[in-house]
């Protein structure tokens, strides 16, 4: 992990932008730049997630399912939650059954089958109000694991810090340099071709961590259970 922090963020787009120095007496003073700079980081972030590096800002909750209870919002659904990695049931240190996201036309198939126990047919669904939805309702007070990655969080302080990974920061001090230059009109040309570099660059790496670990085929049952049950609702 490299973090760096909104100051020194500040002041690498001012340096890119050649608008040194900055203060008061800046074409773009350290509010409007600030917001930029937010802006910026957020499309960064979205782009390292898609490109497979969600995994640098993983957060996980534990707590637990209630017996006749299919909703839930905080904590189990985060407040910062962005996207879900991995919902599973811990039922105990070396038996997990992880859940599947299911769609509209599943829930009633679930909630007829109506059995709570491990292994039975379970999916859970992630509503637009923010809250999480597990199906069929729990019977029974169970251990569930949250694996997310959470929402970008605007840096407001001079301190604050974003996790950079590897110098993967310097796109978003250029992307705000460009947008600098948009502004004042000037040309952009040169901070483009730096940024297109430093962005293939992360393209390349964000999404392959693990040399050794190559791309391989994962068994995904359609009823989100561990394998097929005699029984199990057809989807």
């Amino acid at each position: 992990m490299r973090t760096v922090t909104l100051s020194q963020l500040r002041s690498d787009a001012r340096l890119y932008a050649d608008e040194r120095p900055g203060g008061a007496a800046a074409f773009i003073d350290d509010t409007e730049l600030d917001r930029l700079i937010n802006l910026s980081v957020a499309s960064l972030y979205d782009k390292l997630l898609m490109a497979g590096g969600h995994e640098y800002y993983v957060q996980t909750y534990s707590g637990n399912l209630t017996a006749n209870s299919a909703t839930y919002g905080s904590p189990l659904m985060p407040t910062d939650h962005y996207r879900t990695l991995r919902l599973y049931l811990q039922w105990d240190s070396n038996d997990h059954e992880d859940l599947r996201s299911i769609g509209m036309l599943e829930k009633g198939r679930f909630n007829n089958y109506g059995s709570w126990g491990r292994d039975t047919p379970k999916g859970y669904r992630i509503t637009g109000g923010g809250s999480l939805e597990v199906y069929p309702t729990p019977t029974a007070s169970t251990s569930i694991v949250h694996v997310y990655t959470p929402a970008f969080t605007d840096m407001t302080m001079t301190t604050d810090t974003f996790n950079g990974v590897n110098g993967w920061e310097r796109v978003v001090a250029l992307d705000v340099a460009i947008q600098m230059r948009v502004i004042r009109e000037k040309p952009y040309s040169d901070l483009e071709a730096l940024f297109q570099r430093d962005w293939q660059r992360i393209e390349t790496a964000a999404g392959n961590r693990t040399q050794y670990d190559p791309p391989h085929v994962v068994d995904v049952y359609p009823e989100g259970g561990r394998g097929q049950r005699h029984g199990w609702p057809s989807v």
